[in-house]
């Protein structure tokens, strides 16, 4: 999660929202590309996803907390 952090504070510094709808679809497309098994596009999207969300929500966490420097 020291990832989801670093781009809290990089969201942070840049002004950009936690939630980038069109950014994620590009990632989960591009990480979908790398397949060389089509069947396991479905996984691939899910497993992006969630991770997403996990990663927002440590995020927000971190945002939420800044002014105390807890993350």
């Amino acid at each position: 999660m020291k990832v989801s952090t670093e781009i809290a504070e990089y969201k942070l510094r840049n002004n950009v929202p936690v939630l980038d709808t069109q950014r994620e679809k590009m990632v989960i497309n591009k990480n979908i590309s790398y397949l060389n098994d089509r069947t396991l596009d479905t996984y691939i999207s899910e497993f992006s996803k969630h991770l997403m969300e996990l990663s927002r929500r440590r995020q927000q966490e971190c945002l939420h907390t800044q002014q105390t420097k807890t993350c």
